[in-house]
């Protein structure tokens, strides 16, 4: 009987303590602003499908032929061969991320379990994207030019 009387006493309790002069001017404060803007923002375009196996093959013999062709001029130490051979790599990273996309869109919440087959492929892709030199580094030393 006791544990019903305190589930009721919060109950009340809770509405007042929101309606609280402080606390709904906090509330106020940290509430979204332009909620609405952003939600016309997210669904102005149509939302991008994750690549089909054809693109994905497609991409990767690009890449390949784009490694094949730094691979061949390797000796060429000047700056502009570097930043290409950046740019093919932040490609493999975008390419190893989109590819992995699929897998988990496929298998839904079980894409999520531990041990499964798609979320090998997520870590595996996010492991890509990070590793040295990570995305972030290298769209930092292409934006220096």
């Amino acid at each position: 009987m006791n544990l019903a009387r305190n589930a009721h006493f919060i109950a009340r309790l809770v509405p007042r303590i929101r309606q609280a002069p402080g606390v709904r001017a906090a509330a106020d404060r940290h509430a979204p602003r332009h909620t609405w803007g952003a939600a016309r923002l997210m669904y102005a375009t149509p939302p991008i499908p994750p690549l089909g196996p054809d693109a994905i093959e497609t991409r990767a013999a690009t890449l390949a032929a784009r490694i094949a062709a730094h691979a061949e001029s390797a000796e060429d130490p000047d700056r502009r061969a570097f930043l290409e051979v950046l740019r093919t790599r932040l490609d493999l990273s975008w390419l190893a991320l989109e590819a992995a996309q699929p897998a988990m869109l496929r298998f839904g919440v079980r894409g999520y379990l531990v041990g499964s087959e798609a979320a090998r492929r997520w870590r595996e892709a996010q492991f890509v994207a990070i590793i040295t030199p990570s995305v972030k580094h290298i769209l930092a030393e292409l934006a220096r030019r």
